[in-house]
């Protein structure tokens, strides 16, 4: 029985957490045979394992002379077509189905009238919060924050601190909430064809990597600052860090990397699936030490430090969102106290010199792996929140 939806302005083919997280919750649903179709502005670049619904403009409407005015009509034209996604859900809700629609992110142009829609058609509503979205939420539309809570039969956060955020920032109680923390696909893990990386690494070499859209919460700065100080110091004689991804970040790290011709901090810009598992799997460690930007950004949870984990990386994190709940209970896996950066740099650095020229064991690796497969399945997890068929 198809009887639960997704809607979200952040879905496939973008990339990201929020779009990982919603194809993830998408592809489990439908194994649990409760997936009705995901919604969702975006126009399919490729085919999905489950039914999506998406505006698919005729050609009159995509041609590349754009003008103003066929840009208003292909937005209107999108509107419509989400409209009569909403009418199908809710006819079904007519014929006695029940459905639910679960919003997997909560934006100010689609959020208030998805809102709006599932209130005036009696649409069972569930809400997923990531974090960022509610500091970014109460400082312009609280409205909005207050009306999901509100309305949601249902709210989801994905970490306890995400949670914890909420109730900080809006002074809202938590009721009917659960926390639903991100999984990883550990079936594409397996089945990702490992592919060339865009530039060689010396077999001998000692490789640390950090992988992540390149904003400052994620607090690459500070790891390249420890790092280039242990070299200047000597420590890290034959190691090298590769940073992959894209971002606003991605100019200012490459000032603090320093001069090309040191060859030892590389930019690799994006990377495909198999390309990052070329590198986590050839990674010593991994560098993520988040910070909350004086409380005005959020790591909710930090899946790719938990992916970096379960190929067999020391992982450094910040102590700071929801990333102790991802990777607190791992072996291997540190935080550090990012908020100071004067005090994180040294922190850092010692976590680098102590892992240079160290790798973990098979067993070591074999015991992570583990102990992320029970914790973070998804279909277990949403096992516990679907009502029985």
């Amino acid at each position: 029985m198809a009887n639960v939806y997704l809607f979200s302005a952040d879905t496939k083919p973008m990339t990201g957490g929020v779009a990982e997280f919603t194809h993830q919750i998408a592809k489990a649903l439908k194994d649990l045979d409760w997936f009705g179709a995901l919604v969702t502005p975006h126009v399919q670049s490729d085919e999905l394992p489950y039914p999506v619904w998406a505006p698919a403009p005729p050609s009159a409407l995509t041609r590349t002379d754009e003008s103003e005015m066929r840009s208003k009509v292909r937005a209107l034209w999108m509107w419509g077509a989400l409209v009569q996604s909403g009418m199908r859900i809710a006819l079904r809700g007519a014929r006695g189905a029940s459905p639910v629609l679960l919003m997997t992110y909560v934006d100010e142009l689609f959020g208030p009238w998805v809102l709006r829609f599932c209130e005036a058609m009696g649409i069972r509503l569930w809400v997923l919060f990531h974090g960022v979205e509610i500091i970014r939420l109460q400082e312009r539309r609280p409205d909005l924050l207050r009306q999901a809570h509100a309305q949601a039969e249902r709210l989801f956060f994905n970490s306890e601190a995400t949670r914890e955020l909420f109730v900080e920032r809006t002074g809202l109680p938590p009721s009917s909430s659960d926390i639903l923390h991100p999984a990883l696909d550990f079936e594409r893990l397996n089945a990702t064809k490992p592919a060339p990386l865009p530039v060689d690494i010396p077999t001998d070499a000692t490789v640390f990597s950090s992988v992540c859209r390149l904003v400052e919460r994620k607090g690459l700065h500070l790891a390249v600052r420890a790092f280039r100080e242990a070299r200047a110091e000597g420590e890290l004689e034959n190691a090298v860090y590769l940073i992959g991804g894209k971002g606003p970040e991605l100019d200012r790290l490459r000032a603090l990397a320093g001069p090309e011709e040191e060859r030892s901090i590389f930019f690799l810009g994006y990377l495909s699936e198999g390309e990052k598992k070329t590198l986590l799997s050839r990674s010593t460690a991994f560098l993520h030490p988040n910070y909350s930007r004086e409380e005005t950004d959020f790591e909710g949870f930090g899946i790719s430090l938990v992916e970096a984990a379960w190929f067999g990386c020391g992982v450094l994190g910040g102590n700071q969102g929801g990333v102790q709940e991802a990777i607190g209970p791992l072996p291997g896996c540190e935080l550090a106290a990012t908020e100071d950066a004067d005090r994180a740099v040294p922190q850092i650095r010692q976590f680098i010199e102590a892992h240079a020229g160290v790798a973990g064991t098979p067993h070591e690796r074999s015991q992570v792996q583990r102990l992320i497969r029970e914790r973070l399945r998804l279909q277990i997890q949403l096992h516990a929140f679907l009502p029985p068929q």
